[in-house]
Parts: C-alpha cells; sequence; structure tokens
C-alpha cells in the first residue's frame, strides 16, 4: 500500500505570512490553481482507492482538484480529524515575535505538537484505513 499527502496550495496568509492553523483557513492564491492543475495531471494515473481531506477550504479544494483530474477516485472524503493542529493565539498572527511567550515555558512542546498529538491524527488515520478496508 502506498500513502500519499499533498499539502494545500499557497494561499493569500501565506503570502503575508500568517500563520494558519486549525482556525485559519485563508483563500487559495489563483497562481495556486495552476500548480494544482500540474499536480493532478501528475497524480491522474495513480490508482487511488480514497481520498481524504480535512475540513478546512484550502485543503478541500486542493483535494477536490486532484480527484477532478484522477482516472480512479473521483470523490473526496472530508475529516475535521484531519485539519491542522490547533496553536491557539499563535493563528492568525503576523509576526511570531509579536507573541509574548515567557521564556521558561518556550520550548519544542509549546510551539508544536506534542508526541501524543502526532500520535492521535496517525491513529486517526490508521481507524479511517480499517474502516475502508483497504488494510
Amino acid at each position: 500500500m502506498k500513502v500519499y499527502f499533498v499539502r494545500h496550495g499557497k494561499t493569500e496568509w501565506n503570502l503575508e505570512g500568517r500563520f494558519q492553523g486549525y482556525s485559519g483557513d485563508s483563500k487559495l492564491l489563483e497562481e495556486s490553481f495552476l500548480d494544482l492543475e500540474s499536480l493532478g495531471e501528475y497524480l491522474a494515473t495513480v490508482p487511488f482507492d480514497k481520498i481524504y481531506s480535512s475540513d478546512l477550504q484550502r485543503a478541500h479544494i486542493t483535494a477536490e482538484r486532484i480527484a477532478d483530474l484522477n482516472h480512479y477516485c473521483k470523490s473526496v472524503e472530508t475529516k475535521a480529524g484531519f485539519r491542522e493542529w490547533n496553536f491557539g493565539r499563535k493563528e492568525q498572527k503576523l509576526d511570531f515575535s509579536a507573541i509574548s511567550i515567557p521564556s521558561s515555558t518556550m520550548h519544542l512542546n509549546r510551539m508544536w505538537p506534542s508526541s501524543e498529538q502526532i500520535c492521535s491524527k496517525v491513529r486517526l488515520f490508521h481507524k479511517l484505513l480499517h474502516a475502508s478496508s483497504l488494510l
């Protein structure tokens, strides 16, 4: 079994340097649609059994474009659990240096997901594979 992970197309907030995360859902840039067209054509002959996406528009539109051009799988299954991690007050900010975080708490686990959060996403993905009879 092969699993493909695709990042969403470039958004307005990417261009502005804003951090999107779980709650930010900026629109895709026009140039992203050209990139998605190329990616969809590249993946057109990959025999996908399923295509999953988070419910955020930037991810769902990306997945839909791939599905539209794919010869095998034409639909996208949306799962809110596939959203990016929630970074709370860090989301939608332009400049991370403007975020006040006490130096005593500034370590990797405060900025990025914990190993348990990562494992939770992997378990969800594994559960979906089992439910789809793909394993």
